[in-house]
């Protein structure tokens, strides 16, 4: 039934209709009156029973029950983490001792080399670390001049919301993660800390009969995966890298973590620009940036229908973005690195923006 046919006037025709028409049915009547009490509540009732249905069913419930769901299936929630910085400073500081850097505090946690006075802060808060830089302490320090965020060495991981767990578990039940497969290892791999994203490539088996395996890994910045990540994910893997299964990699299985490489690209174009608007420079590479950063972040997505992974930067995207950029009126003759043609990018490698260039027309 739609909602058309609950309105007040559909119900009440028809809870009239079922009384005989011998007895009074004006608007006066005590017949009308006591219908008209109850419809309400019916449409109450109507909503409740609508509730029900779309909590039972995984592609409507609520986030509450779909982690009931994702539980059937033994997946649990991607719990948020807190991210892991490299700081330098011009004096010792103590372990414990606080600084900010604009909307997140961190702590000092450990000493990394006394000579240049870096240590490794814990930020407080969980989540994606959105920008490093300097840092004010939370107390006043004596003879500090410097105080700088040099490095992220593990990224935090926002909590995982409703549309990611969701599509995670369809996915899981599209692709059902089994011994080894590709899908428990994706599913195995993104479960870590701090990983973004992971391509799995083909085995290719020795003269030994071994299986290769090779998983190309991203951060949740989806920039980079440091050497710290890469150890991490491969000891979780194969620890002793001798097929003997004592990892998350089944027995057999040799497994070798990469990070992307990066391939770089630059980009000119030619604009026609609003009389009143002197330089965009800026504003067209955050638009592209973020065109590439988009492209990053499906890094792990994988084609069933041609069995493959596929990064494509296209010049029509690129000029679409350039488009939304306030002052931009035309954008046209638009090439990266050199060719007027999309660039297809390498399996293992992810797309980085070397430098960006216009001439105005």
């Amino acid at each position: 039934m739609n909602d058309r046919n609950f309105e007040f006037g559909y119900v009440m025709n028809r809870i009239l209709g079922n009384i005989p028409d011998e007895y009074d049915k004006r608007e006066t009547s005590l017949i009308y009156q006591s219908a008209a009490m109850i419809i309400p509540e019916l449409t109450v009732i109507r909503h409740e029973i609508r509730m029900l249905e779309d909590e039972a069913f995984p592609d409507t419930c609520s986030y509450f029950t779909l982690q009931r769901f994702a539980k059937n299936r033994n997946m649990e929630l991607r719990e948020p983490t807190k991210g892991v910085v490299i700081a330098e400073f011009n004096k010792e500081v103590e372990i414990g001792t606080r600084f900010n850097h604009e909307q997140r505090n961190y702590a000092v946690s450990e000493l990394i080399d006394l000579s240049l006075f870096k240590y490794r802060l814990i930020a407080e808060e969980v989540g994606h670390i959105e920008s490093i830089g300097e840092l004010t302490p939370i107390q006043d320090i004596y003879g500090l001049e410097k105080a700088v965020i040099t490095k992220i060495e593990v990224d935090g991981r926002d909590e995982e919301s409703e549309e990611d767990l969701r599509n995670r578990f369809f996915e899981n039940i599209s692709n059902p993660a089994f011994g080894g497969n590709r899908a428990d290892y994706k599913e195995k791999i993104l479960g870590m800390d701090n990983i973004g994203a992971v391509r799995l490539f083909r085995r290719k088996v020795s003269s030994d009969g071994s299986t290769k395996i090779e998983a190309v890994i991203l951060d949740t910045s989806y920039k980079d995966a440091s050497p710290e990540l890469v150890k991490i994910v491969q000891n979780a893997l194969t620890p002793t890298q001798d097929g003997e299964g004592l990892g998350i990699a089944p027995i057999d299985h040799f497994v070798t973590v990469l990070a992307p490489t990066k391939q770089s690209l630059t980009i000119k174009t030619n604009l026609t620009l609003d009389p009143l608007v002197s330089d965009v420079t800026q504003d067209i590479t955050s638009a592209i940036e973020e065109y590439l950063q988009d492209l990053r972040q499906q890094f792990g997505e994988f084609d069933l229908s041609t069995g493959k992974y596929s990064t494509v930067v296209r010049i029509s995207r690129i000029e679409n973005r350039l488009l939304d950029v306030s002052g931009v009126i035309d954008v046209f003759g638009t090439k990266i690195n050199g060719l007027n043609s999309n660039v297809v990018i390498d399996d293992k490698s992810i797309p980085v923006l070397g430098g960006v260039s216009y001439v105005r027309v």
